[in-house]
């Protein structure tokens, strides 16, 4: 019987999901515009009002979409939703692409490191 592939936890998954943010935070924080996402966020309970008010205190756009994206890494289920957000505002669909190859990459990597370790 062959073993089982290796698969990734929730936590796993997490961190993968962070380390994409991350490693695209440059591209990103030019990219994003922070103030377009805070409704949805809002809504979804990534964000508070207090955070949208930190975020919209910073001076420039590029430091608002870095507070924006400390602020997602926070939260599981942040990069999910700025995803979700992006979709919904359909003028970044570019980003989506970016990120969810990121996030593949990632994962992939991460499935090769459990799989070395499994065999």
């Amino acid at each position: 019987m062959e073993p089982t592939a290796p698969s990734l936890t929730e936590e796993d998954l997490t961190e993968v999901k962070k380390d994409a943010l991350e490693n695209l935070r440059v591209y990103l924080c030019e990219k994003i515009i922070a103030e377009r996402h805070f409704d949805h966020l809002r809504a979804k309970k990534i964000l508070s009002r207090e955070d949208t008010e930190e975020i919209s205190c910073r001076t420039s756009s590029r430091k608002r979409a870095g507070k924006l994206l400390d602020y997602l890494q926070e939260n599981p289920k942040g990069l999910d939703t700025l995803v979700e957000s992006i979709r919904r505002e359909k003028t970044q669909n570019f980003l989506i692409q970016k990120i969810t190859d990121e996030v593949l990459k990632l994962r992939n990597i991460k499935l090769e490191h459990l799989k070395g370790k499994v065999s």
